[in-house]
């Protein structure tokens, strides 16, 4: 006895809604159809085999899966009313996928010869199901393409996070040998220094004992004979000393050699570690900044991550070139362009843990200004405008002046924009490069 109403569930199928009461029956015939149980995880139609069934999910719901490669991807999930193997019915080749029911699941199988006696006679039926086999496909189609794009994500994510680490551990490299450096450097010019000394104190003892020995000599002249053995011994004494003032003074010499040898490949450690810094630099300008402007387009948090590791470099030739470009993309980009740069500028700007230096916090400041003016957000700018005086009021001016002289994005540039530029933004040209030059007069 079936279990289901498969009449009903007929009539009101969209595939064969349409068919007389006696078709339905003769569907439903033995001959034609028979009722199948299946328990989860088992196989209903397996890939590579040749078998035209169809089956129809009165009840319950299984998963699609192709397997490539030894691979098992899943495909797509089917439910109630939902019809598995109609391809291979059509196609008249083996089965392209397999069909694992996900729980326990009643189905009506249509035996694929009977069923295709059937069509014959009633094309409405096949062209209905040329209808469904057109969706599976498209369905499938997005399903892959999905997948793919799923997976381009994720290759990238992993190179990104491969890089982040390989910079880091490079960067932390660069600081240690660096360190070293420093402390040997510092403890071969105390060295130097010590010997330097030394070798002044023993050629001033050398010249001591040679003037005493004269004096000595001389004295002779004036003393008997009786003594004169004794001064001898003493001559002999005050050469034996002056032998070993020589050779301290011969050896102090040796280690001088050898210490300039030292501060030789020291200064040759200190070019090499000056072309990688060069080199690193070169990396972080052509492909950490590319990358930033890049991911701007398809997640703002990246685009922060990456800014941020870009600043962190100790080396103002980076973080300038980086906003440079950023000036360049505020002249040449959009008013939606404009106000995601300038949002990105924002990042850090208010953290208490000053990761930015205070020559890095101005120059973000006045370029998200120069967003809000270029854009003509008179409101936006006024806010940022106040929070900007407060900010700089606490800077070290002397210092920021100075640095800032060695910057190339002062209004000059926007001059020559704005004189260029004969769209209809708000606001005239001439205010805007008023309001620019008011910000580059207030930087320290």
């Amino acid at each position: 006895m079936s279990d289901l109403n498969w009449k009903m569930c007929l009539e009101q199928h969209p595939v064969f809604s349409e068919l007389s009461q006696e078709d339905i029956a003769q569907i439903l015939d033995d001959n034609v159809s028979v009722e199948k149980i299946v328990e989860a995880g088992q196989t209903i139609v397996k890939q590579g085999d040749i078998d035209q069934s169809i089956y129809l999910i009165g009840q319950g719901a299984a998963d699609v899966y192709l397997t490539s490669n030894n691979q098992k991807v899943f495909l797509n999930n089917l439910g109630k009313g939902d019809l598995i193997g109609e391809m291979a019915l059509f196609e008249q080749k083996k089965r392209s996928a397999s069909v694992i029911a996900s729980e326990q699941s009643i189905l009506l199988e249509f035996k694929g010869n009977e069923f295709i006696k059937l069509l014959k006679t009633r094309p409405e039926i096949c062209f209905k199901l040329l209808i469904k086999f057109s969706e599976r496909l498209r369905n499938l189609g997005q399903d892959v393409l999905t997948a793919r794009l799923k997976d381009v994500d994720d290759k990238i994510n992993h190179v990104n996070a491969k890089l982040d680490t390989e910079i880091k551990i490079i960067d932390a490299s660069l600081k240690a040998t660096q360190t070293v450096f420093d402390q040997t450097s510092k403890r071969a010019h105390e060295v130097i220094e010590s010997a330097d000394r030394s070798r002044s104190r023993f050629t001033v003892a050398a010249s001591t004992v040679g003037t005493i020995f004269t004096l000595l000599l001389s004295a002779l002249s004036y003393m008997g004979y009786s003594k004169v053995q004794n001064v001898s011994a003493i001559t002999e004494s005050v050469e034996e000393k002056s032998e070993k003032l020589e050779q301290l003074s011969s050896k102090a010499i040796m280690d001088i050699e050898s210490i300039k040898q030292a501060r030789e490949q020291m200064d040759d450690l200190r070019l090499k570690l000056n072309n990688t810094d060069q080199h690193m630099n070169d990396f972080y300008i052509k492909s950490m900044i590319p990358q930033f402007f890049s991911e701007l387009d398809s997640d703002i948090e990246k685009a922060r991550q990456t800014y941020r590791i870009i600043l962190s470099i100790d080396d103002s030739k980076v973080s300038d070139a980086l906003y440079r470009q950023i000036l360049v993309e505020l002249l040449s980009a959009d008013a939606q362009r404009r106000d995601i740069l300038a949002e990105t500028l924002n990042t850090d700007l208010d953290d208490s843990n000053q990761s930015l230096s205070e020559r890095q916090r101005t120059l973000s400041f006045y370029l998200r200004l120069c967003a809000f003016i270029l854009n003509g957000n008179n409101t936006q700018f006024d806010k940022e405008y106040k929070r900007f005086e407060n900010t700089i009021s606490s800077f070290s001016k002397d210092e920021i002046k100075k640095q800032m002289a060695e910057v190339d994005l002062g209004p000059q540039v926007f001059a020559e924009f704005l004189n260029q530029d004969t769209g209809s933004g708000k606001g005239s040209n001439k205010d805007k490069l008023e309001k620019i030059q008011l910000i580059w007069q207030i930087i320290p």
